[in-house]
């Protein structure tokens, strides 16, 4: 008895697990006023998951926004946006924040497409409440995801047991809108490595950012890259306590030969100082610290302030 009730597990074990899901999910948000239920602004989505792999792309009046990545048995997510020409990455690794357990509501049933979901909440600190509705016959495999810590979705996904959310009703106290994200399509399909390959030639460089004080960067420079960095930026006789200040924000990669690539503009003001903080960066030659991953320097993405200081008027 004992010998066939290890065989019937084995078997409908194995049937069970094959009924996980992996495929693609699209997905439209929209954006509603609270008190005119007036509709504001669309956006669409597509979610690849299943075995381990998850791809989340959001895009904007039908282009490309942004897209999220995690490889399989990869401790890294991948952040891939359209106003940035390379990849950055961060290490995935449980947070010390606390994790929102799901709520579930049973008798608060909807449909999504052919699926009848079931309604859960989640509720965080700063007045914002999640409603999410999930199927009992759409899950993967919560096993494959128990180190992916990205919004905590590895502890939800196990106390749900691999269900997905087909919709998203985000409501934030402070706003005078409301998101509502849900599936439009779901396509199972068969996932492999090269449906999650990034472009080629596009630079990979790890998230880091580093001090944005200007004082505090330039302890780190040579006179002579002082010297540099002032004759760039200052344009004011008393600058330290008497000056109008103007900022550049910039981001770029910092690759471990010292080499800065694909350096844009992040934030700005109207002064046209672009190119001039570009200038700064390059000509001065100015030193950082690279990303660590693995305890072994990587190429890491910057984030630096240039402030400009010139005479008032």
């Amino acid at each position: 008895m004992k010998k066939l009730i290890t065989i019937l597990f084995f078997i409908f074990g194995h049937a069970a697990s094959g009924q996980y899901f992996e495929g693609v999910i699209d997905f439209k948000t929209r954006v509603i006023d609270k008190e005119t239920g007036q509709l504001l602004r669309v956006h669409t989505s597509t979610l690849h998951i299943g075995n381990g792999y998850y791809r989340y792309r959001v895009n904007t009046q039908h282009e490309f926004t942004f897209e999220k990545t995690r490889l399989k048995d990869d401790d890294k997510l991948y952040t891939y946006r359209a106003t940035t020409p390379y990849i950055t990455y961060e290490i995935l690794k449980s947070s010390e924040t606390d994790y929102q357990p799901v709520e579930i509501i049973e008798h608060r049933k909807e449909r999504v497409l052919k699926h009848v979901v079931f309604a859960g909440v989640k509720c965080f600190t700063g007045n914002r409440i999640d409603t999410l509705f999930f199927s009992n016959d759409l899950r993967v495999n919560p096993a494959d995801y128990t180190t992916f810590y990205f919004g905590k979705m590895n502890e939800q996904l196990l106390q749900l047991d691999g269900r997905i959310a087909l919709k998203t009703i985000v409501n934030y106290a402070e706003y005078d809108f409301i998101t509502v994200t849900e599936a439009v399509r779901i396509r199972k399909k068969k996932l492999k490595p090269r449906h999650f390959k990034f472009p080629k030639g596009v630079n990979i460089a790890a998230r880091f950012t580093l001090v944005e004080n200007p004082t505090n960067f330039i302890n780190y420079l040579t006179q002579e890259q002082l010297n540099c960095y002032e004759g760039h930026t200052v344009f004011s006789k008393n600058y330290i306590s008497d000056a109008v200040v103007k900022k550049v924000r910039l981001k770029f990669i910092f690759t471990t030969e010292k080499e800065l690539k694909e350096v844009v503009v992040f934030q700005t003001d109207d002064s046209g100082l672009n190119e001039r903080a570009i200038n700064v960066i390059k000509k001065c030659k100015l030193d950082y610290e690279l990303g660590m991953v693995n305890n072994k320097p990587v190429d890491t993405e910057i984030y630096q302030d240039i402030h400009f200081y010139f005479d008032k008027e």
